[in-house]
Protein backbone atom coordinates (compact mmCIF):
# COMPACT_ATOMS: atom_id res chain seq x y z
CA UNK A 1 0.00 0.00 0.00
CA UNK A 2 3.12 2.22 0.80
CA UNK A 3 4.48 2.01 -2.26
CA UNK A 4 1.39 2.43 -4.38
CA UNK A 5 0.53 5.57 -2.72
CA UNK A 6 4.21 6.39 -3.67
CA UNK A 7 3.89 5.70 -7.10
CA UNK A 8 0.10 7.23 -7.16
CA UNK A 9 1.97 10.91 -6.19
CA UNK A 10 4.63 10.69 -8.29
CA UNK A 11 2.02 10.00 -10.98
CA UNK A 12 -0.23 12.81 -10.00
CA UNK A 13 3.08 15.63 -10.04
CA UNK A 14 4.08 14.36 -13.64
CA UNK A 15 0.32 14.51 -14.72
CA UNK A 16 0.12 18.21 -13.08
CA UNK A 17 3.42 19.54 -14.43
CA UNK A 18 2.70 17.76 -17.79
CA UNK A 19 -0.99 19.59 -18.02
CA UNK A 20 0.28 23.19 -17.06
CA UNK A 21 2.44 23.91 -20.47
CA UNK A 22 6.23 22.67 -21.77
CA UNK A 23 8.71 21.76 -19.21
CA UNK A 24 11.78 23.83 -19.69
CA UNK A 25 15.41 22.39 -19.53
CA UNK A 26 18.26 23.95 -18.59
CA UNK A 27 20.06 25.53 -21.61
CA UNK A 28 16.62 26.03 -23.32
CA UNK A 29 16.33 29.79 -24.11
CA UNK A 30 14.47 30.61 -27.38
CA UNK A 31 11.02 29.53 -28.84
CA UNK A 32 11.09 28.88 -32.35
CA UNK A 33 8.74 29.34 -35.03
CA UNK A 34 9.01 28.14 -38.77
CA UNK A 35 6.00 28.32 -41.63
CA UNK A 36 6.56 24.23 -41.55
CA UNK A 37 6.04 24.18 -38.38
CA UNK A 38 2.78 23.67 -36.07
CA UNK A 39 1.31 25.43 -33.17
CA UNK A 40 1.01 21.89 -31.22
CA UNK A 41 4.58 21.40 -30.92
CA UNK A 42 6.47 22.33 -27.86
CA UNK A 43 8.23 25.05 -29.91
CA UNK A 44 11.87 24.31 -28.13
CA UNK A 45 13.77 23.10 -31.45
CA UNK A 46 14.47 23.85 -34.88
CA UNK A 47 13.01 20.41 -35.36
CA UNK A 48 9.53 21.01 -32.96
CA UNK A 49 8.65 24.79 -34.12
CA UNK A 50 5.58 26.58 -33.61
CA UNK A 51 3.91 27.46 -36.71
CA UNK A 52 2.98 31.11 -35.82
CA UNK A 53 4.51 34.02 -34.46
CA UNK A 54 0.73 34.60 -32.19
CA UNK A 55 1.82 31.20 -30.30
CA UNK A 56 5.12 31.74 -29.47
CA UNK A 57 4.69 35.18 -28.16
CA UNK A 58 1.46 33.50 -26.15
CA UNK A 59 4.35 30.80 -24.89
CA UNK A 60 6.78 33.87 -23.90
CA UNK A 61 4.31 35.47 -22.37
CA UNK A 62 3.53 32.75 -19.81
CA UNK A 63 7.04 31.57 -18.94
CA UNK A 64 11.03 32.60 -17.79
CA UNK A 65 11.88 32.46 -22.34
CA UNK A 66 11.47 35.81 -23.48
CA UNK A 67 13.49 35.18 -26.64
CA UNK A 68 11.64 34.25 -30.20
CA UNK A 69 13.64 32.82 -32.93
CA UNK A 70 12.42 33.30 -36.39
CA UNK A 71 13.50 30.24 -39.07
CA UNK A 72 12.91 31.45 -42.46
CA UNK A 73 9.79 33.44 -43.99
CA UNK A 74 6.68 34.19 -41.63
CA UNK A 75 3.56 35.60 -43.67
CA UNK A 76 -0.45 35.29 -43.74
CA UNK A 77 -0.35 32.03 -44.21
CA UNK A 78 1.85 30.82 -41.65
CA UNK A 79 0.38 33.41 -39.12
CA UNK A 80 -3.20 32.14 -39.70
CA UNK A 81 -4.01 35.75 -39.16
CA UNK A 82 -7.11 37.01 -40.90
CA UNK A 83 -7.81 40.68 -39.51
CA UNK A 84 -7.98 42.84 -42.14
CA UNK A 85 -5.64 45.43 -41.25
CA UNK A 86 -2.76 44.10 -40.28
CA UNK A 87 -0.88 40.26 -40.35
CA UNK A 88 1.05 40.45 -37.29
CA UNK A 89 0.09 41.33 -33.59
CA UNK A 90 2.35 41.28 -30.54
CA UNK A 91 1.09 41.88 -27.73
CA UNK A 92 2.48 41.24 -24.19
CA UNK A 93 2.06 42.48 -20.69
CA UNK A 94 5.03 42.84 -17.77
CA UNK A 95 8.09 44.35 -17.53
CA UNK A 96 10.53 41.69 -19.42
CA UNK A 97 11.85 42.78 -22.49
CA UNK A 98 10.90 39.99 -25.52
CA UNK A 99 13.45 39.82 -28.30
CA UNK A 100 12.44 38.71 -31.72
CA UNK A 101 15.38 37.77 -33.67
CA UNK A 102 17.16 36.05 -36.58
CA UNK A 103 19.80 33.85 -36.82
CA UNK A 104 22.49 35.78 -38.54
CA UNK A 105 24.44 32.61 -39.97
CA UNK A 106 21.56 30.97 -41.48
CA UNK A 107 21.38 30.67 -45.02
CA UNK A 108 17.86 32.24 -45.59
CA UNK A 109 17.31 35.59 -43.61
CA UNK A 110 14.59 36.08 -41.15
CA UNK A 111 11.81 37.79 -42.53
CA UNK A 112 8.22 38.79 -41.23
CA UNK A 113 6.69 39.47 -44.59
CA UNK A 114 3.35 41.24 -45.27
CA UNK A 115 3.78 40.75 -49.10
CA UNK A 116 0.65 40.75 -50.65
CA UNK A 117 -1.92 40.91 -47.99
CA UNK A 118 -2.64 44.92 -48.75
CA UNK A 119 -2.40 44.78 -45.11
CA UNK A 120 0.25 46.33 -42.48
CA UNK A 121 2.64 44.01 -41.63
CA UNK A 122 2.87 44.36 -37.84
CA UNK A 123 0.71 46.25 -35.00
CA UNK A 124 2.58 46.14 -31.35
CA UNK A 125 0.72 46.79 -28.20
CA UNK A 126 1.22 46.11 -24.37
CA UNK A 127 3.83 47.26 -22.32
CA UNK A 128 6.70 44.81 -22.64
CA UNK A 129 9.44 46.17 -24.90
CA UNK A 130 9.81 44.66 -27.81
CA UNK A 131 13.08 43.92 -29.58
CA UNK A 132 13.70 43.33 -33.06
CA UNK A 133 17.37 41.91 -34.15
CA UNK A 134 18.54 40.38 -37.31
CA UNK A 135 15.15 40.25 -38.96
CA UNK A 136 13.26 42.09 -41.97
CA UNK A 137 9.69 43.43 -41.71
CA UNK A 138 8.28 44.41 -45.45
CA UNK A 139 5.39 44.28 -47.71
CA UNK A 140 3.05 46.08 -45.37
CA UNK A 141 0.84 48.29 -46.52
CA UNK A 142 -1.62 50.73 -45.36
CA UNK A 143 -4.67 52.92 -45.88
CA UNK A 144 -3.96 54.88 -42.81
CA UNK A 145 -0.01 55.10 -40.98
CA UNK A 146 2.57 52.43 -40.56
CA UNK A 147 2.40 50.51 -43.17
CA UNK A 148 5.47 48.17 -41.72
CA UNK A 149 4.95 48.83 -37.77
CA UNK A 150 2.20 50.32 -35.70
CA UNK A 151 3.25 51.40 -32.26
CA UNK A 152 0.58 51.78 -29.97
CA UNK A 153 0.45 54.24 -27.14
CA UNK A 154 2.90 53.35 -24.27
CA UNK A 155 4.52 50.37 -26.28
CA UNK A 156 8.31 50.75 -26.91
CA UNK A 157 10.07 48.92 -29.57
CA UNK A 158 13.55 48.40 -30.00
CA UNK A 159 15.50 48.10 -33.65
CA UNK A 160 18.42 46.36 -32.85
CA UNK A 161 21.57 45.18 -34.98
CA UNK A 162 19.94 43.44 -38.53
CA UNK A 163 16.46 44.95 -37.92
CA UNK A 164 15.60 46.19 -41.54
CA UNK A 165 11.67 48.02 -42.21
CA UNK A 166 12.18 47.81 -46.10
CA UNK A 167 9.59 48.11 -48.81
CA UNK A 168 6.44 48.78 -46.77
CA UNK A 169 4.38 51.73 -47.62
CA UNK A 170 1.48 53.79 -46.40
CA UNK A 171 -0.81 55.93 -48.40
CA UNK A 172 -0.91 58.76 -45.26
CA UNK A 173 1.68 59.07 -43.12
CA UNK A 174 4.80 56.47 -41.96
CA UNK A 175 5.61 54.09 -44.80
CA UNK A 176 7.99 52.00 -43.07
CA UNK A 177 7.08 53.18 -38.69
CA UNK A 178 3.99 55.13 -36.87
CA UNK A 179 4.72 55.98 -33.50
CA UNK A 180 1.81 56.99 -31.48
CA UNK A 181 0.89 59.05 -28.58
CA UNK A 182 3.08 58.48 -25.92
CA UNK A 183 5.00 55.14 -27.71
CA UNK A 184 8.75 55.48 -28.15
CA UNK A 185 10.79 53.64 -31.10
CA UNK A 186 14.81 53.56 -30.62
CA UNK A 187 17.17 52.36 -33.98
CA UNK A 188 20.09 51.30 -31.88
CA UNK A 189 21.81 49.71 -35.15
CA UNK A 190 18.93 48.77 -37.68
CA UNK A 191 17.78 49.87 -40.96
CA UNK A 192 14.73 51.58 -42.39
CA UNK A 193 15.00 51.70 -45.84
CA UNK A 194 12.79 52.18 -49.09
CA UNK A 195 9.41 52.80 -48.00
CA UNK A 196 7.10 55.32 -49.15
CA UNK A 197 4.00 57.55 -47.74
CA UNK A 198 1.60 59.40 -49.54
CA UNK A 199 1.04 62.56 -47.25
CA UNK A 200 4.14 62.76 -44.71
CA UNK A 201 6.69 60.50 -43.28
CA UNK A 202 8.34 57.81 -45.97
CA UNK A 203 10.34 56.27 -43.66
CA UNK A 204 9.04 57.15 -40.13
CA UNK A 205 5.89 59.26 -38.57
CA UNK A 206 6.34 60.04 -35.18
CA UNK A 207 3.36 62.00 -33.56
CA UNK A 208 1.20 63.54 -30.54
CA UNK A 209 3.91 62.85 -27.68
CA UNK A 210 5.49 59.92 -29.31
CA UNK A 211 9.45 60.00 -29.37
CA UNK A 212 11.94 58.53 -31.81
CA UNK A 213 15.56 57.71 -30.52
CA UNK A 214 18.03 57.60 -33.30
CA UNK A 215 21.22 56.13 -31.62
CA UNK A 216 22.99 54.06 -34.20
CA UNK A 217 21.82 52.50 -37.79
CA UNK A 218 20.52 54.07 -41.02
CA UNK A 219 17.35 55.86 -42.26
CA UNK A 220 17.48 55.74 -46.41
CA UNK A 221 15.90 56.01 -49.71
CA UNK A 222 12.75 56.21 -48.29
CA UNK A 223 10.65 59.13 -50.03
CA UNK A 224 6.91 61.03 -49.37
CA UNK A 225 4.92 62.91 -52.20
CA UNK A 226 4.36 65.56 -49.03
CA UNK A 227 6.90 66.30 -46.35
CA UNK A 228 9.42 64.20 -44.67
CA UNK A 229 11.00 61.90 -46.71
CA UNK A 230 13.07 60.26 -43.83
CA UNK A 231 11.02 61.56 -41.22
CA UNK A 232 8.04 63.60 -40.39
CA UNK A 233 7.44 64.62 -36.55
CA UNK A 234 3.64 65.88 -36.64
CA UNK A 235 1.11 67.17 -33.38
CA UNK A 236 4.02 67.10 -30.89
CA UNK A 237 6.19 64.46 -32.27
CA UNK A 238 9.88 64.15 -31.19
CA UNK A 239 13.35 63.31 -32.75
CA UNK A 240 16.53 62.61 -30.81
CA UNK A 241 19.61 62.24 -33.07
CA UNK A 242 22.58 60.84 -31.41
CA UNK A 243 24.30 59.05 -33.87
CA UNK A 244 24.13 56.81 -37.52
CA UNK A 245 23.11 58.38 -40.81
CA UNK A 246 20.16 59.92 -42.21
CA UNK A 247 20.73 60.25 -46.35
CA UNK A 248 19.69 59.54 -49.50
CA UNK A 249 15.73 60.50 -48.83
CA UNK A 250 13.34 62.48 -50.62
CA UNK A 251 10.41 64.60 -50.09
CA UNK A 252 7.93 66.22 -53.26
CA UNK A 253 7.50 69.07 -50.52
CA UNK A 254 9.57 69.89 -47.47
CA UNK A 255 11.84 68.09 -45.45
CA UNK A 256 13.80 65.78 -47.64
CA UNK A 257 15.53 64.09 -44.49
CA UNK A 258 13.28 65.45 -41.58
CA UNK A 259 10.22 67.37 -41.19
CA UNK A 260 8.57 68.47 -37.98
CA UNK A 261 5.52 71.23 -37.36
CA UNK A 262 4.75 74.05 -34.80
CA UNK A 263 4.29 71.45 -31.86
CA UNK A 264 7.18 69.11 -32.57
CA UNK A 265 11.10 68.94 -31.32
CA UNK A 266 13.95 68.17 -33.07
CA UNK A 267 17.24 67.55 -31.16
CA UNK A 268 20.68 66.68 -33.35
CA UNK A 269 23.62 65.37 -31.05
CA UNK A 270 25.42 63.57 -33.37
CA UNK A 271 25.78 61.81 -36.79
CA UNK A 272 25.35 62.77 -40.71
CA UNK A 273 22.29 63.97 -42.89
CA UNK A 274 23.23 63.98 -45.63
CA UNK A 275 22.30 63.79 -49.35
CA UNK A 276 18.56 64.61 -48.76
CA UNK A 277 16.50 65.89 -51.32
CA UNK A 278 13.53 68.26 -50.55
CA UNK A 279 11.17 69.86 -54.51
CA UNK A 280 10.89 73.14 -51.88
CA UNK A 281 12.22 73.91 -48.41
CA UNK A 282 14.79 72.05 -46.04
CA UNK A 283 16.61 69.64 -48.07
CA UNK A 284 18.35 67.78 -44.76
CA UNK A 285 16.26 69.42 -41.82
CA UNK A 286 12.44 71.39 -42.36
CA UNK A 287 11.19 72.52 -39.08
CA UNK A 288 8.48 74.99 -37.94
CA UNK A 289 9.13 73.60 -34.06
CA UNK A 290 11.32 73.51 -31.30
CA UNK A 291 15.33 72.55 -33.17
CA UNK A 292 18.50 72.50 -31.51
CA UNK A 293 22.10 70.95 -33.27
CA UNK A 294 24.87 70.37 -30.32
CA UNK A 295 26.66 68.07 -32.63
CA UNK A 296 26.82 65.81 -35.87
CA UNK A 297 26.95 67.37 -39.53
CA UNK A 298 24.27 68.78 -41.47
CA UNK A 299 25.62 69.18 -45.04
CA UNK A 300 24.36 71.80 -47.78
CA UNK A 301 25.36 72.91 -51.09
CA UNK A 302 29.33 73.32 -49.81
CA UNK A 303 30.64 69.63 -50.58
CA UNK A 304 30.16 67.10 -53.19
CA UNK A 305 27.15 66.25 -54.58
CA UNK A 306 26.96 62.98 -53.78
CA UNK A 307 26.89 64.18 -50.33
CA UNK A 308 24.56 67.76 -50.55
CA UNK A 309 21.29 67.55 -49.08
CA UNK A 310 19.34 69.72 -51.88
CA UNK A 311 16.36 72.22 -51.55
CA UNK A 312 15.24 75.15 -53.46
CA UNK A 313 15.77 77.00 -50.34
CA UNK A 314 17.43 75.57 -47.23
CA UNK A 315 19.39 73.01 -48.47
CA UNK A 316 20.82 72.21 -45.05
CA UNK A 317 17.99 73.57 -42.73
CA UNK A 318 15.35 75.84 -43.02
CA UNK A 319 13.29 77.27 -40.31
CA UNK A 320 9.52 78.49 -40.47
CA UNK A 321 8.68 80.39 -38.06
CA UNK A 322 5.41 82.37 -36.90
CA UNK A 323 6.38 85.62 -37.88
CA UNK A 324 7.02 84.71 -41.56
CA UNK A 325 10.60 84.98 -41.06
CA UNK A 326 12.74 82.14 -42.43
CA UNK A 327 16.07 80.85 -41.29
CA UNK A 328 17.95 79.13 -43.68
CA UNK A 329 21.38 77.35 -43.47
CA UNK A 330 22.70 77.21 -47.02
CA UNK A 331 26.44 75.73 -46.09
CA UNK A 332 27.07 72.55 -43.84
CA UNK A 333 26.15 72.95 -40.45
CA UNK A 334 28.97 70.95 -38.89
CA UNK A 335 29.98 70.06 -35.68
CA UNK A 336 32.13 73.61 -35.08
CA UNK A 337 28.52 75.46 -35.72
CA UNK A 338 25.50 74.90 -33.19
CA UNK A 339 22.35 75.91 -33.76
CA UNK A 340 19.94 76.85 -31.99
CA UNK A 341 16.20 78.11 -33.38
CA UNK A 342 15.99 80.71 -30.86
CA UNK A 343 19.03 82.34 -31.75
CA UNK A 344 20.01 84.01 -35.17
CA UNK A 345 23.84 83.30 -35.25
CA UNK A 346 25.18 81.18 -37.98
CA UNK A 347 21.50 81.78 -40.02
CA UNK A 348 20.91 83.63 -43.13
CA UNK A 349 17.85 85.38 -42.13
CA UNK A 350 14.84 86.32 -45.01
CA UNK A 351 11.61 87.70 -45.28
CA UNK A 352 8.48 85.75 -46.79
CA UNK A 353 8.10 87.69 -49.80
CA UNK A 354 4.29 87.38 -49.07
CA UNK A 355 4.74 89.16 -45.44
CA UNK A 356 6.90 91.86 -47.53
CA UNK A 357 3.89 92.27 -49.73
CA UNK A 358 1.29 92.85 -46.78
CA UNK A 359 3.11 95.23 -45.24
CA UNK A 360 3.11 97.32 -48.10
Amino acid sequence: MKQFLIFACVFSLFFFACASGPRYLPGQDTFYVKAGGSDRNDGLSPETPFRSLFKALAAAAKGTIKTITVLGTLDEASEQSSNRERVFLIQSMGKNEILIRGTPSAGEPAVLSAAGSGRRAVLIRGNSPIRFEHIVISGGVSSGEGGGIGIAPGCTVILGPGAVIRDNKSDNIGGGIAVFRGGTCTLSGGTIYGNTAGLAGGGVVVIQSGTFIMEEGVVRENKTSGSGGGFALLGGGALVFKNGEINSNSAGEHGGGIAADTESAITVEGGFISANTAAIWGGGVFTAGPFQKTGGKIYGNDVPKDQANTAVLGPAVFIYQWDRTYKVREKSAGEDLILDASADDGWDIEEDEENEEDEE
